[in-house]
């Protein structure tokens, strides 16, 4: 599921945001049980990084999808100004052929 290649499909797009109160919900659950003991840390830590990449990869085609370079996710970096900016690049679409391939079938 990780890939930066090609152009999601608009279900793959919503997937993560319908799943964002449980991430957190989890994410807040460990990270209070992961003072108290050292495995719940690593479990933590592991959980982190299975959310978060999936995200990215997703984030990475959805610009792709609309014509613009993955590093682009860069630009969030810059404070408040950079992931309103990100934000405006993501919601924006281009449904026509690009140079990142076709558009995807739903």
């Amino acid at each position: 599921m990780v890939q930066g290649d090609g152009r999601p499909p608009r279900g793959l797009i919503r997937h993560p945001t319908g799943n964002l109160l449980v991430n957190f919900i989890i994410a807040l659950a460990l990270g209070i049980l992961a003072s108290q003991s050292t495995i719940f840390g690593l479990l933590y830590v592991v959980y982190a990084l299975g959310a978060f990449l999936p995200s990215l990869a997703i984030a990475l085609r959805r610009l792709h999808d609309t014509g613009k370079s993955g590093w682009m996710l860069l630009i969030s970096l810059i404070a408040i100004v950079g992931f309103i900016v990100l934000l405006v690049f993501l919601v924006g679409a281009s449904m026509s052929t690009n140079a990142y391939g076709a558009a995807a079938e739903d």
